[in-house]
């Protein structure tokens, strides 16, 4: 499957995958304006959610929320999904401006409540919001040369990178 160059805009989610075993999907060369945070989900330019295959690919897209007309969580969000040893899930060549109100919302999540096999490369952020990248848990997953950059103007923004261990109990508490 393979979703390439196009415009999306004003929606929950610019593209969710989720829930399958089959590989070989991409979203490639897109463009994705203001995500909107639904009332149980969305917010993300992409989700990626139990999801086990190889072949997942994220590049090369530009995602811009515009401060008061958005509402976005993460940009992208890799949860309790693995890739394979040798054909990780690949977020890479992204770009994408704006993000927050929230504190806890942000850039690049690998690794959300588990996961393995994840890398995020050459992705460019500018005010992602609370974080920039980052690693919650799971196994073998990486980030290597990827640019956070924020202005100071944004009272939600805080940390470039962060890495820690989620442990979840499968009740909805760490």
């Amino acid at each position: 499957i393979t979703v390439d160059s196009n415009v999306i805009e004003d929606v929950e989610s610019g593209y969710e995958i989720e829930n399958t075993n089959i590989g070989n999907i991409s979203f490639t060369n897109n463009f994705v304006k203001n995500v909107h945070r639904g009332t149980s989900n969305g917010g993300a330019v992409v989700l990626v959610s139990f999801v086990h295959a190889k072949g997942i690919r994220i590049m090369n897209n530009v995602g811009i929320n515009v401060l008061g007309e958005s509402n976005p969580i993460d940009l992208i969000n890799i949860y309790k999904s693995d890739g394979t040893p040798n054909d990780p899930i690949r977020v890479s060549n992204n770009k994408f401006y704006g993000g927050g109100p929230s504190t806890s919302s942000g850039g690049i999540m690998l690794g959300d409540q588990g996961g393995s096999y994840q890398l995020a490369e050459n992705n460019i952020l500018v005010n992602p919001g609370g974080y920039g990248i980052a690693i919650a848990g799971g196994h073998h997953n990486t980030f290597r040369n990827n640019k956070v950059y924020s202005d100071g103007e944004r009272n939600f923004s805080n940390v470039g990178v962060s890495i820690w261990r989620f442990n979840y109990n499968g009740k909805g508490t760490p």
